[in-house]
């Protein structure tokens, strides 16, 4: 009989080697599957999210809470709160559609640039195909890619490109089909210049029979940009259009 620890080595090999040659149907099924099914799957489409962590600003971690509100596929609403030192600010952004506002404290809000709601637009796809709601849409197509090593372990992914939208890599654990990492190109609403985004997600939990993420770690150009881990979760079956709507100066 062949000893355990060898007997698991060859199963993992087995199952490696089995998801290196599916197709990128084959491993979206699988993918989609893992999280609860793609019936289970069509309950993120409306969601609140509440999340804390630090993100790092001038070379300085700066610790935040925020909740985020999200009617897909283009409606967004987060609600920001900075701590440095003692003092504290909250920073509204909403998107509606083709329409979109921010708001420091309690100035008067401002309409989005249109390079800030371009942005928040292609967020609010990268949300939809990390968790692979309309990632089926017909505006989408899915390519394979080469396996590729992600902390230590050689991960097996899909690529999925839409009109006018980032390219998006993902990567699963062979073993379970759960996403580890996402990779993709977007422009900074600051500066207008491309970079390199690398996201990793672990701590699944299960919500209403999906397998969400609760820790988040998202990388610029190489460098740690936030880390964050969910508090809550809520899948919701209605929100009111109200809360997308342009926020009054005194919120």
């Amino acid at each position: 009989m062949m000893p355990t620890i060898l007997a698991a080595m060859w199963l993992m090999s087995q199952n490696r080697t089995t998801s290196e040659n599916m197709s990128p149907e084959q491993l979206l099924a699988k993918a989609i599957e893992a999280r609860g099914g793609s019936v289970a799957l069509t309950k993120l489409h409306r969601m609140r999210e509440q999340q804390k962590g630090t993100m790092r600003i001038s070379g300085k971690d700066i610790a935040f809470e925020v909740e985020t509100l999200i009617q897909l596929p283009q409606q967004i609403k987060m609600v920001h709160t900075l701590h440095a030192g003692n003092q504290q600010e909250q920073y509204w952004c909403i998107v509606n559609g083709e329409e979109g506002w921010e708001k420091l404290q309690k100035q008067p809000p401002q309409p989005l640039s249109q390079l800030n709601l371009s942005a928040r637009l292609d967020d609010l796809f990268i949300t939809r195909m990390i968790h692979l709601v309309d990632i089926k849409a017909p505006e989408c197509t899915i390519h394979a890619i080469p396996a590729k090593r992600v902390d230590g372990q050689m991960c097996v992914g899909i690529k999925v490109t839409a009109t006018k939208r980032p390219d998006l890599f993902i990567y699963f654990d062979p073993s379970t089909f759960l996403p580890v990492k996402y990779e993709c190109q977007l422009r900074d609403p600051n500066f207008g210049k491309l970079i390199q985004q690398e996201i990793f997600v672990r701590e699944f939990r299960e919500i209403q029979g999906v397998k969400y993420p609760h820790q988040t770690i998202i990388y610029h150009d190489g460098n740690r940009f936030i880390e964050s881990q969910i508090s809550k979760v809520e899948l919701l079956e209605k929100i009111d259009e109200k809360e997308f709507m342009k926020p009054k100066q005194n919120n």
